[in-house]
């Protein structure tokens, strides 16, 4: 009975306690070689920036890993993969 109070207890603390983004605060400048300089007052934005950054910089090598993770990438690429 103790374990499924704290277990509960737990998921229902989990549902609370997730990272709130101001993504309007977060500013990624690139200088003339093309490298992304992120400035956000937290952390949590940092990262979101820089994974915002990464994207916009090499999308599908992020899209073949999350396939090749799931794996996926067999079914999108065939027999070539």
């Amino acid at each position: 009975m103790k374990k499924s109070i704290l277990v509960i207890s737990l998921c229902v603390v989990s549902l609370f306690c997730k990272a709130q983004l101001n993504i309007n605060k977060i500013d990624i400048v690139r200088d003339s070689f093309g490298i992304p300089h992120i400035f956000a007052p937290t952390d949590a934005e940092v990262a979101y920036g820089l994974a915002w950054a990464h994207a916009e910089d090499d999308f599908a090598t992020i899209q073949q890993s999350y396939m090749s993770g799931n794996a996926i990438l067999g079914a999108y690429k065939g027999k070539e993969c």
